[in-house]
């Protein structure tokens, strides 16, 4: 009955040496292959192009909350720790440092205060 409809019957088997002769190379580039790169770059690349010294206390900013994927949500900078200390409203132990310090941040919506790194935040607000 299959036979009858659709011919289901391997007639060649390509071999692993006929498949490696094959010469994709003169295949034309995938059209869609140069958006792709660039939203990947767009993708990969950490956060802003923000550093420590453009962040201060009492600013608004906008940031990726923990576990929040691509979510963006804003808050307001309490604090810029630069040494382990017990921080926010979960009183989490943080390893900051001068190198990798971590903005105390207070959800504007939640008002729950969590440090982050300096990579989460994506805009300084007005």
């Amino acid at each position: 009955m299959i036979m009858g409809c659709w011919d289901a019957r391997i007639i060649h088997r390509p071999t692993f040496e006929e498949f490696r002769l094959l010469n994709f190379s003169s295949l034309p580039k995938p059209k869609n292959d140069e958006i792709f790169e660039k939203e990947l770059e767009e993708l990969t690349k950490s956060g802003s192009d923000l550093s420590i010294s453009d962040v201060q206390v009492g600013q608004k900013v906008r940031y990726h909350p923990v576990g929040g994927g691509m979510q963006l949500t804003e808050g307001i900078i309490k604090e810029i720790v630069t040494h382990p200390e017990v921080v926010g409203d979960t009183q989490k132990r943080v390893k900051a440092s001068k190198e990798e310090p971590r903005i105390v941040i207070e959800n504007l919506n939640t008002h729950k205060e969590t440090a982050y790194k300096l990579e989460n935040i994506e805009e300084i607000l007005k």
